[in-house]
């Protein structure tokens, strides 16, 4: 069986095309692809649409992967082989064509890929942004059936979140990389908040210093796999849920392909070279979210307890833009060195890099990030955004939080490769 073929672009190119759409009638959208493929689906990245009058289309102008998105009129057909064949489409190229605003209610959509000669039904459509909008084809879309205890289980989630946005809560597969301390900690928060699949990826095993803030984790754990640790105590807690590991690095082959299937990467570990990987496989369509906290003292000895949560929507920056690798060229390094290369500096240990750690700051920022993304699902928030975190003793906590966007120059997300 085929994979899903979905459209992904964002939620401004969404906005402006529809806009566009409804007050130009007899117009059509149309704009490049980029096919981005897994073996769970195929990701038909859309770039900025252009609007043409349906008369004077140029079919195929645009090269060999295209995108067409029109609102059909009142005497206008609702079969996507009828409007190829109206626009003079022709069979060699790939054509993804969009058809919106169908049905009594204006709400209904259908959509198909021409791929050469095969036609096939465009299976969905994912905006990224806020409220995350995901549009299902009916066979493909996935069942809401659930046992009986269920309906217990999550009412009282359920009831806070609201239907619709714990309905996309529970859709969302969702990967991440490093699960020390913080992502433990929100690995057990989403399973409490009732998503369905997660992958976990670390290579570390537990040592008996991260044993006070690894999540459900027992004295009897230390010295196994992080990740096998952490699945186990996930499905005790949650048997419904599906739960993947790899214990291996993020350059991993079997990690990588893992990674590209996901809908949020959530990124908490030491390593800036997992961060930078990070950055560049959420330039295929994927919600990034990063999560750090650090205890450091300053020149005069006061201790600075911090956080920072990274929440990176698709082309509306990436984790270099705001800070989050630190050394680039020494994660660039590592990302791109042969597996038996040498660091370009000696190893460190978590003593030299900070004071130290506690369970109730990696709790305040966990809970932030992932409350954060609870907002982006329900459109509360509008866009990319940093939230810093700082306890000041004896007075409490500051927020600082602002939107954030691409850097001019940047060469993860300003079209920069791995290589």
């Amino acid at each position: 069986m085929d994979p899903p073929w979905e459209l992904v672009m964002t939620q401004r190119v969404w906005d402006a095309t529809l806009r566009s759409l409804l007050l130009q009638p007899a117009h059509i959208a149309v704009g490049r692809l980029t096919v981005q493929g897994t073996r769970r689906r195929r990701n038909l990245l859309v770039g900025n649409l252009s609007v043409f009058f349906q008369a004077r289309f140029p079919a195929g102008h645009v090269g060999r992967s295209q995108v067409i998105l029109a609102l059909p009129g009142p005497d206008d057909p609702v079969q996507p082989a009828a409007w190829l064949a109206r626009l003079g489409v022709e069979p060699g190229s790939l054509t993804v064509i969009l058809l919106l605003g169908l049905g009594k209610d204006r709400q209904g959509w259908v959509g198909a890929v021409q791929e050469g000669n095969v036609l096939r039904p465009l299976d969905g459509v994912r905006v990224l942004g806020p409220g995350m909008l995901h549009l299902f084809r009916a066979a493909t879309a996935p069942s809401e059936d659930s046992p009986d205890w269920a309906a217990e289980r999550w009412s009282r989630t359920r009831g806070a979140l609201g239907q619709e946005t714990w309905r996309k809560l529970r859709r969302q597969r969702i990967g991440i990389l490093g699960v020390g301390r913080n992502g433990s900690a929100l690995a057990f928060q989403l399973a409490a908040l009732g998503i369905s699949e997660l992958f976990l990826c670390d290579f570390d095993t537990l040592e008996w210093h991260a044993l006070d803030a690894f999540h459900m984790a027992t004295e009897a754990d230390v010295g196994k796999p992080k990740v096998e640790v952490l699945a186990r105590r996930l499905l005790e807690f949650r048997s419904d849920m599906l739960v993947q590991y790899v214990q291996g690095r993020a350059t991993d082959r079997p990690v990588i392909e893992a990674l590209r299937e996901v809908d949020l990467l959530i990124t908490s570990p030491d390593s800036g070279c997992a961060r930078l990987l990070a950055a560049h496989l959420c330039q295929t369509g994927i919600l990034h979210l990063d999560v750090g906290t650090s205890i450091q003292t300053t020149a005069n000895g006061e201790r600075i307890l911090a956080g920072d949560v990274r929440i990176l929507n698709f082309r509306e920056g990436c984790l270099q833009c705001v800070g989050g690798v630190a050394d680039e060229e020494e994660a660039r390094y590592e990302l791109l060195a042969p597996p038996d290369a040498l660091r370009r500096g000696p190893p460190t240990v978590w003593s030299e890099q900070r004071l130290g750690s506690l369970v109730t700051l990696n709790a305040m920022t966990v809970s932030s990030s992932i409350q954060l993304y609870l907002d982006l699902l329900g459109g509360e928030l509008q866009g990319s955004c940093w939230l810093r975190l700082r306890w000041r003793e004896g007075e409490g906590l500051e927020v600082n939080q602002g939107r954030v966007g691409a850097t001019s120059g940047c060469r993860v997300c300003r079209g920069g490769d791995v290589d």
